[in-house]
């Protein structure tokens, strides 16, 4: 896109000028509880534990909030992280936000602890 810009020029006269235009910012969000609770459903959603995560968060955020298509995937990662520890030790038990983290949390950890998955006996190598 172009911007155009009159000039004055020394003799009075106005001279037509054709500039690139800057690339416009990304507008600035601000995250409500609504928006953080429904960030958070949608990682948990996304199931962070399996390969492009970020992906799913990010198609899953776009169905929910179409209007905030703008967001990247690692904009909402990043979120998501800052929530998970705002949250993660807070003693305001009434915000469900603090539940919905602990949940991330101890599924996290269960996630963690799990044996791993025995191979598979149908293997083609010899």
């Amino acid at each position: 896109a172009l911007k155009i810009e009159m000039l004055l020029v020394g003799s009075g006269e106005t001279q037509l000028v054709q500039k690139p235009m800057r690339s416009p910012r990304r507008p600035q969000v601000s995250w409500t509880p609504e928006l953080q609770y429904d960030l958070l459903e949608c990682y948990m959603q996304a199931d962070p534990t399996r390969r492009s995560y970020m992906n799913r968060l990010k198609a899953l955020w776009h169905q929910e909030h179409p209007d905030l298509h703008f967001m990247t995937c690692q904009n909402l990662r990043d979120q998501v992280s800052f929530l998970k520890r705002k949250y993660k030790n807070s003693s305001e038990t009434w915000n469900p936000l603090v539940a919905l983290v602990a949940e991330l949390d101890q599924h996290q950890q269960w996630e963690r602890s799990a044996p791993p998955a025995e191979p598979n006996k149908f293997s083609l190598a010899k």
